[in-house]
């Protein structure tokens, strides 16, 4: 009985000496959570484009455990489309909004990007058509629509009391005289995290209207930023944003073993202004390789238990 004491003893010291050791982790334990430092020197070591500035926030959607590179505001770009679906869902909530109204498209409402820009002058759709187009295919005609139906008081009030701060409502999509005016959209990663994790645990409008919206975000079909080089089988909640020389993407990924919120804002982006084309695949593929370093960190079920990363 006294050799069998003095081997578990010995074995239980060598496996607490070797969880310290650098490099070498027991079994079942996960590394420590990404920091912003460590997600700089991945950018400055992997990312081929290096004008570009990032700044990114990850939050581990359990423990809240929480990195942010960068703390900045931002031109929003379609990223304000999130708090325009989240205020519809809560006028519906209220009985204010009825998804099923039909809404006319006039040809002096269409706006390029999208699919709505495209069919003919009086075409009729429903407020819930317009909702699943201004999130799945980005479209302006729908947002604009929308902007109209709800107005810009209901929507910046509501960003206000759910306390995203960083965060207006200002113009429409692509009213260029606007902007020059001084009107614009803004966020942050900061307030992007926080809109998305209200959603995620059902505290956002009502644990149903949540669902609904992480369901629509869900079929986004823009997924050359944080989903292009995840699992396919992943699910990721998440919208895209891009404007002037700004790129983003913010979003919710259900991972392997944690889920959590992955928001990624750009500036100075080389010719971001031509949009899907090939001069920003460079940028695209920059912003899918900080995506899956962090998951191999993180979520993936062997690298993050390895504390190695390939790329």
């Amino acid at each position: 009985m006294k050799f069998k004491t003095v081997v578990l003893s010995v074995a239980l010291a060598a496996v607490t000496y070797a969880s310290f050791l650098p490099g070498v982790a027991s079994a079942g334990a996960v590394n420590q959570f990404v920091t912003p430092e460590w997600i700089s020197q991945e950018i400055k070591s992997a990312c081929k484009d290096q004008t570009t500035g990032y700044s990114i926030l990850v939050r581990d959607l359990k423990t809240g455990q929480e990195a942010y590179l960068n703390p900045m505001r931002q031109r929003s770009a379609s990223l304000i489309k999130v708090y325009i679906l989240a205020e519809a869902y809560n006028l519906k909530k209220q009985g204010k909004l009825d998804f099923n109204e039909p809404v006319i498209i006039h040809k002096a409402d269409q706006r390029a990007w999208g699919s709505l820009d495209k069919v003919p002058d009086g075409t009729k759709v429903t407020v819930r058509d317009l909702l699943e187009q201004m999130i799945v295919v980005s479209d302006n005609t729908a947002t604009n629509l929308l902007i109209d139906k709800l107005g810009y008081d209901k929507v910046n009030a509501f960003i206000q009391s759910i306390g995203c701060y960083d965060t207006v409502l200002g113009r429409k999509m692509l009213d260029s005289a606007a902007a020059k005016a001084g009107h614009d959209n803004w966020t942050s990663p900061k307030d992007m995290a926080h809109i998305f994790e209200l959603m995620y645990k059902g505290k956002l409008v009502d644990p149903k209207s949540d669902k609904e919206m992480i369901g629509i975000l869900s079929r986004q079909q823009w997924n050359e930023r944080i989903p292009g080089n995840l699992p396919h089988d992943l699910k990721i909640a998440h919208k895209t944003g891009e404007l002037g020389n700004a790129l983003h993407d913010c979003g919710i990924v259900f991972g392997r073993q944690r889920d959590y919120i992955l928001c990624i804002m750009t500036k100075d982006v080389p010719d971001a202004h031509h949009g899907y084309d090939d001069n920003n695949i460079q940028v695209f593929n920059d912003m899918a390789l900080i995506s899956k370093l962090i998951w191999n960190k993180i979520d993936d079920p062997v690298l993050a238990h390895e504390g190695t990363n390939y790329y």
